[in-house]
């Protein structure tokens, strides 16, 4: 069976949540401590209480949310059939027929209800001392009734408060009469003749805890007792004592009736304990992050698996599994020693010498193949993982829930699992007010927000903070310099965006989109560089930018502007030397500070060009000097473009007038600024490069050069004005 829908009340720290359209395998994100566990756990709950006592006693008194033991736990779920379970349905509905068979129309009609909702109570009882759990309603419907709307729901079980309370104390009495005849058949077979003649000249038996319930009873038997032929008569028959009670327990009749489908009765119909004992032997597999150390049972098993007849294919298909996914080779021996003790290799050493990742991959691959789930139920799989190992367990994990039909729940914080997931099997869980939430990102506005702008989802959702910047080596120096000097914030705490240049900042600071964002906690942050703007044009950027956001015009050119310091540069150079084996001697802080002084001037000419470019010899969009409007006909469309090629012309007749009046005033304007501060406005990145040339390397924008120039910079040279614009943006918005 599959669970398509689940809601949780007041467990933990959820006040209310639904989950609707759960596939095959389903992701939950968010940040630590917002619930997730909590969502698994509620899962695994959820199928603990399908027993056809009714009652059970899976919850603890932590998990009432905010320890209010007087708001009961509800979690719910909504289950169908899987196509090749056509048997246990069949079953199911046959089992109704003939308990009904005045109402066969009936029950074939239901028949084209597919979805079976189980609503579950968990509530503590003073009198009784403890929690339970029980099923208070079942229902058959045509969808999840988790939905907002209305749904209809056909009967098939109730029981309220009252009829519950009875079973309470008959399952407290089946438990009580359980533990006495467990206890009692383990003092008949571990208490020996040996035993029974040392208790007896000491007068008590031994008081062991696997013995404590039924310990009086057990001296009781000693005292009346002549041999130990008597004790163990004594015990016999007080286990059949205990157990024709335990009997009449569970075949007593209840005062209180039972809601059903056909009406109302005493006794729980055979169909509700055939479809409950159903969802009872589904294989649960829950994987916590800490996983149990591969032991010698698990070596023994699969020992097993390699020497038992006809299970060598398997045997075989999980060596291949491991070598794919892992690129290790693991068989199974026995040891040399002379007990022939199990043993597991992986890549001939035993697997206590291998890393903590390969053994946990290991630990969850056994898992699977010992116990056959049917649902898996995960914490952060991927903890211990390189990247690569990550993405090849997640494909490894969709593989085979799609061709085993199995259903598998994970949370995780792995980028791999998220980009590559359909988003409509992604929820994002957030706590708010100390509530738990968890929204689908399927066919969801942020989902679609971030496709328009082709942004990981992964991007968005771990971060806390998100940078816009213009390309990679904005970001590489932002990373740097966070990942050198605040080493606890996480990587995926902060997110970037490459904009591909200052050309596509309006598309990405769009208001709607931002608001967005800010709406799901996302902070962000745009940084541009100053190019040849002016004064005023940097004042409508920073104004007009949406208030959900910031914006931020670096004083410079280009990043690189920054690192026109001679120790950078030097650093920089003889590091690149090294990387590349070239024996040319790497030059002294002086010689950087002379070509560094040549070349700013030397550049000189091409920074006029490049501020005379920005100001005349910008993209002009030809629709755009034009009137927009409908074109219908053939005139339209030349008419169209002969006004836009007009348009065009006059607007060239004016820019070459407005150079013509104003190039000697630029030039002076220029020269006054080149004077003032001429290492803002040289292309930085174009300076180093060619003092890079003058030792035989390249400095590129690219990743590599860029986390070679930052690397290990002291932080008293980090150039101040990003330094302070980094240090101000992580303690407002993560630290």
């Amino acid at each position: 069976m599959r669970l398509i829908g689940l809601k949780i009340q007041n467990f933990r720290s959820v006040q209310e949540l639904s989950l609707n359209n759960l596939g095959n395998f389903n992701v939950f994100i968010g940040k630590n401590n917002a619930g997730k566990s909590t969502v698994i756990s509620a899962i695994n709950h959820f199928f603990s209480m399908m027993d056809i006592s009714l009652v059970t006693e899976v919850f603890s008194k932590d998990d009432f949310r905010n320890k209010k033991l007087d708001e009961p736990i509800a979690v719910s779920g909504s289950l169908i059939f899987n196509p090749n379970e056509s048997i246990h349905e069949n079953d199911f509905f046959n089992t109704m027929i003939e308990e009904y068979p005045q109402l066969i129309a009936a029950v074939e009609n239901l028949k084209k209800l597919k979805v079976i909702n189980l609503y579950t109570k968990g509530f503590y009882n003073s009198d009784y001392g403890g929690t339970f759990s029980y099923i208070e309603r079942i229902t058959l419907s045509d969808e999840c009734p988790f939905d907002s709307g209305e749904i209809n729901e056909t009967i098939l079980f109730s029981i309220d408060k009252s009829g519950i309370n009875e079973f309470v104390e008959k399952a407290l009495k089946k438990k009580e009469l359980s533990i006495n005849i467990k206890q009692m058949t383990l003092a008949l077979e571990r208490f020996e003749a040996s035993d029974y003649k040392r208790a007896s000249d000491r007068g008590s038996v031994p008081r062991f805890g696997r013995y404590k319930v039924v310990f009086d009873r057990l001296n009781d038997y000693l005292e009346k007792s002549n041999d130990y032929h008597d004790f163990r008569k004594l015990v016999l028959e007080e286990i059949e004592s205990l157990e024709k009670k335990l009997m009449e327990v569970e075949n007593s009749s209840l005062q209180n009736e039972f809601t059903l489908f056909s009406g109302v009765s005493k006794q729980v119909p055979k169909h509700i304990q055939k479809l409950l004992g159903i969802i009872k032997d589904i294989v649960i597999l829950r994987e916590l992050h800490r996983k149990e150390e591969i032991d010698q049972d698990d070596a023994e098993q699969l020992l097993r698996l390699k020497n038992k007849r006809g299970k060598g294919e398997k045997y075989s298909k999980l060596q291949k599994t491991v070598e794919d996914l892992l690129g290790a080779t693991i068989g199974a021996y026995t040891s040399d020693e002379e007990d022939d003790t199990a043993e597991i290799d992986i890549d001939d050493f035993l697997v206590d010498l291998n890393g903590t990742g390969i053994k946990e991959s290991l630990r969850l691959l056994l898992d699977i193949e010992f116990t056959n789930p049917q649902v898996i139920l995960l914490e952060e799989p991927e903890v211990y993982l390189h990247f690569g190992l990550e993405r090849k367990l997640f494909f490894h994990l969709v593989k085979y829930s799609l061709e085993n039909g199995i259903q598998i729940f994970t949370t995780t914080h792995s980028t791999a699992f998220i980009d590559k997931s359909d988003a409509s099997n992604i929820f994002l869980v957030k706590k708010e007010n100390k509530n738990t939430s968890a929204i689908s990102l399927g066919n969801n506005e942020i989902t679609e927000a971030l496709n328009e702008l082709g942004v990981d989802l992964s991007a968005v959702v771990f971060a806390k903070f998100l940078f816009f910047v213009e390309g990679p080596t904005d970001e590489y120096v932002i990373r740097s310099y966070i990942t050198q000097y605040y080493p606890s914030i996480s990587y995926s705490d902060i997110g970037f965006v490459q904009m591909s240049g200052v050309g596509n900042y309006k598309y990405y600071a769009n208001a709607n989109t931002l608001e967005l964002f800010s709406k799901y906690g996302l902070k962000s942050l745009f940084i541009v560089d100053k190019d040849s703007k002016g004064i005023d044009e940097i004042n409508r950027l920073v104004d007009n930018h949406p208030k959900f956001s910031k914006l931020e015009v670096l004083p410079v050119r280009s990043m690189e502007s920054f690192f026109l310091v001679p120790e950078i540069i030097a650093k920089f150079i003889s590091q690149k030397l090294t990387q590349s084996g070239s024996k040319t001697i790497p030059p002294e802080v002086e010689d950087v500070k002379n070509l560094l002084e040549f070349y700013i001037e030397d550049y000189k000419n091409e920074t006029f060009r490049l501020s005379l470019g920005w100001k005349y010899l910008r993209p002009i969009h030809l629709n755009k000097l034009v009137d927009q409007r409908d074109v219908k006909t053939l005139e339209d469309s030349t008419s169209y473009v002969k006004e836009g090629l007009e348009a065009l012309v006059e607007l060239s007749q004016k820019l070459l007038l407005d150079y013509t009046n104003a190039v000697e005033n630029d030039a002076k304007e220029f020269e006054s600024a080149w004077q003032i501060d001429k290492l803002s406005i040289v292309p930085g990145d174009k300076v180093i490069d060619a003092i890079c040339k003058k030792y035989g390397i390249r400095y590129k924008k690219k990743q590599s050069d860029a986390e070679l120039l930052t690397n290990s910079i002291p932080q008293e040279i980090w150039p101040s004005y990003i330094k302070n614009l980094i240090d101000d943006s992580l303690r407002r918005f993560i630290i």
